[in-house]
């Protein structure tokens, strides 16, 4: 399974988070990062944050950023 099947991001998200990169004007190599973390009483987390981008991610390409993801998660 891609990365692509794992992942959708709605036609109104993709706006927003254009909308988001262009106020902030992050670094080259920085996108959206999706991730999944364990611990706490439900068991899974999940994060959105700006990151650089690993050597390992998977890499969604957007029009204006990339969201990343890293194969664990």
């Amino acid at each position: 399974m891609s990365a692509l099947e794992l992942v959708t991001v709605t036609d109104r998200a993709v706006r927003e988070i254009r909308s988001i990169f262009e106020r902030e004007k992050p670094q080259n190599n920085v996108g959206l990062r999706l991730g999944v973390v364990g611990g706490g009483c439900s068991g899974l987390s999940y994060e959105m944050e700006f990151s650089e981008r690993r050597d390992n991610d998977n890499v969604l390409g957007f029009e204006g950023f990339d969201v990343l993801l890293d194969p664990k998660s």
